[in-house]
């Protein structure tokens, strides 16, 4: 199973869920799943400046 199987599962298991990122520690996602489109970018969102 590779993190975006992983994300997926967390999404679709957590009620009210969107998305799951998994990040490294300098800030660049390793994977993302998004369960539904959104109006804003989660990546950007969540991107450490």
């Amino acid at each position: 199973m590779n993190f975006r199987e992983h994300c997926q599962h967390i999404v679709e298991s957590v009620p009210g869920a969107s998305a799951c990122i998994l990040m490294g520690f300098d800030g660049i996602p390793i994977d993302t799943f998004e369960g539904k489109p959104q109006a804003f970018d989660i990546p950007t969102l969540l991107t450490e400046y």
